[in-house]
């Protein structure tokens, strides 16, 4: 599989709430599963009011607007992974009637029962690429997505980097929302921080933090 690096240069990545340089440095401690959309919360700084009421109105619209602007980029991933052989136990047949297996027991194997693992993910390229972490799609049997739209595809594992626990996978599909990457190297510690995720089997959330070192 080709290096995460040939797809990404050196520019910051944000997966399952730690950002990271593709390069394996590490900016941020966990904070939040999901896509960390980290840096400076808004672009231009808001003119100032003698108003403090109508300056948290501002602040609540820039926290909407960030919210509605990536979190169709977020995805959620289901991976169906087989159990491993601990607990699971076959069974013997002894002769039949006629004595053909010449008293050996036969032992019968049951199958290694499926189970379905979740994550979050985002989306990097309209035409269908989506960075996760490692471990979400580890020892995957089959991956399906999920949209923010309601739309399933199932996707294929082209790339991983188990040094900083990043996945890149692909679904057929075009012209899809992309997360834009922001500069790791531009981080300060103070800057507000957008978390969106979706935890097993609920729906998409919102979490607002601070990076703190």
């Amino acid at each position: 599989m080709p290096s995460l690096q040939e797809w990404f240069g050196a520019e910051g990545v944000a997966v399952d709430g730690v950002v990271w340089m593709v390069d394996g440095a590490r900016m941020l401690d966990p904070f939040v599963a999901g896509c960390l959309v980290a840096g400076s919360l808004f672009s231009t700084v808001a003119r100032s009011t003698d108003d403090p009421v109508a300056l948290l109105k501002q602040i609540d619209a820039g926290f909407t607007a960030v919210f509605e602007r990536v979190a169709p980029a977020v995805v959620v991933i289901d991976a169906m992974k087989r159990e491993d052989d601990r607990g699971l136990r076959g069974f013997g047949l002894g002769d039949d009637e006629e004595g053909e297996n010449d008293g050996q027991t036969r032992q019968w194997t049951l199958p290694k029962p499926m189970h379905t693992s979740q994550g979050s993910g985002f989306i990097v390229r309209e035409d269908g690429y989506i960075l996760t972490n490692q471990h979400v799609v580890a020892d995957a049997a089959r991956l399906d997505v999920r949209l923010k739209d309601g739309r399933n595809f199932q996707a294929k594992l082209v790339g991983i980097d188990e040094t900083t626990d990043i996945a890149l996978l692909k679904i057929e599909a075009g012209k899809l929302p992309a997360a834009v990457f922001g500069d790791s190297d531009a981080e300060r510690v103070g800057q507000i921080v957008c978390a969106i995720g979706v935890p097993y089997q609920q729906e998409y959330r919102f979490t607002v933090g601070w990076v703190s070192g």
